[in-house]
């Protein structure tokens, strides 16, 4: 796969969480899918998607199309537990089934960083770790150095091979990620 998906949260699009295009490759795990207007995860016939280890639950449109694309994938279709979704705090309850459920390497080439405990944590944020405060640059890439004040912003100028990085927070903006391939978006712990 060519693109990954990894440790964030998608929540309350005006539309599927997220859809994958047919011929599209990537790999998305241990992200957060919740409470989006259509489906959770929706995928295009022709799609090459691995999709493994996520929380997909709440989406009114249904959670998984195809159903077969999480059968036996280590989703899980729980409520996340939120500290406070509605008022943007996307950190995990200490009940939360997301907490330690993440998936590792296991030959997908994912970047797995620090987790605080015996596993990865689902979503944006590992529990155990400080909040980060606020930042002006949302994204940076790590490959330049470069900072942005927007996700798609560091997207837009990613190049194959990059990696982005996205700072804890809230962030109301629609990404488009056609025509990238081999780029990394991942959270910041």
């Amino acid at each position: 796969p060519n693109s990954r998906i990894l440790h964030n949260v998608v929540y309350r699009n005006l539309g599927d969480g997220m859809e994958t295009a047919s011929g599209a490759g990537m790999i998305v795990a241990n992200n957060i899918f919740f409470s989006n207007s259509l489906a959770g995860v929706e995928q295009q016939s022709g799609s090459y998607t691995r999709f493994v280890g996520n929380v997909v639950y709440g989406n009114a449109g249904g959670n998984v199309s195809p159903a077969g694309l999480a059968a036996s994938n280590g989703v899980l279709f729980l409520n996340p537990a939120f500290s406070n979704a509605g008022s943007g705090n996307f950190r995990l309850q200490p009940s939360s089934p997301a907490i330690d459920r993440g998936v590792t390497n296991g030959g997908l080439g994912l970047f797995v960083g620090p987790f605080s405990n015996t596993g990865p944590d689902m979503g944006a944020f590992e529990t155990g770790f400080a909040q980060v405060p606020a930042q002006t640059t949302v994204a940076t890439n790590l490959n330049t150095g470069v900072g942005y004040s927007t996700i798609q912003g560091a997207i837009a100028a990613a190049l194959p091979t990059h990696v982005v990085e996205v700072y804890p927070g809230a962030y109301a903006e629609a990404l488009n990620l056609s025509r990238k391939t081999n780029i990394v978006l991942r959270a910041r712990s």
